[in-house]
């Protein structure tokens, strides 16, 4: 019963892919941006790293355990070749290939909604004496991520209050999934 309903799951799933994808194509936009050079080579990293495992495996095929190991490289190989060549085209020549390759890397977020958190983190308290951000795609909507520092001073009870008012208000904000608030008392932190 349960491998039926996640069939039927997924069924429903890939049929909402498919009138969403055909909405995008019929509507012709593209939102393509410039395929960075870091992100290229760690995928390049992780390939190689991929086929160094698969060789080892290889020759360890013999036992079991290897056997499902190099299956498993063999597999992880031809979907990350793909997945960068089909990246690469799609940035290049073919902009509705993968339109939304940058929202699942982690594209940073515009500077317009970075001031925006900026200002909503500063704006709740003013025991709040510097604000670190950084704001970034995780599929279609963003996470934030907020460092706050506050006088040594103040009560653990004042800090949790300050940090859970603030992170349900960034999480109130649109295109926000998820906000992790950091709260500490000195934005040095000498280990020596």
């Amino acid at each position: 019963m349960a491998i039926i309903m996640f069939c039927a799951l997924m069924t429903t799933v890939a049929v909402e892919l498919i009138i969403e994808s055909a909405k995008s194509l019929a509507s012709r936009k593209s939102e393509s941006g410039i395929l960075a050079t870091v992100p290229l080579a760690c995928v390049g990293v992780g390939i190689f790293s991929k086929f160094v495992l698969f060789l080892y495996c290889f020759t360890l095929r013999r036992y079991p355990a290897a056997q499902v190991f190099f299956v498993d490289h063999r597999n992880d190989l031809a979907v990350n070749i793909f997945s960068l060549i089909m990246s690469i085209v799609g940035d290049n020549f073919v902009w509705y290939l993968d339109p939304q390759t940058w929202h699942l890397v982690g594209k940073c977020a515009p500077r317009e909604f970075m001031n925006k958190c900026i200002y909503v983190t500063l704006t709740p308290d003013e025991r709040i004496e510097k604000v670190d951000t950084m704001t970034y795609h995780a599929g279609q909507q963003l996470y934030v991520e907020v460092d706050i520092i506050t006088d040594p001073g103040t009560k653990l009870r004042d800090s949790h209050d300050i940090n859970q008012t603030l992170q349900h208000k960034l999480e109130g904000l649109a295109d926000i999934e998820r906000t992790f608030v950091h709260v500490d008392y000195d934005y040095a932190h000498d280990m020596s």
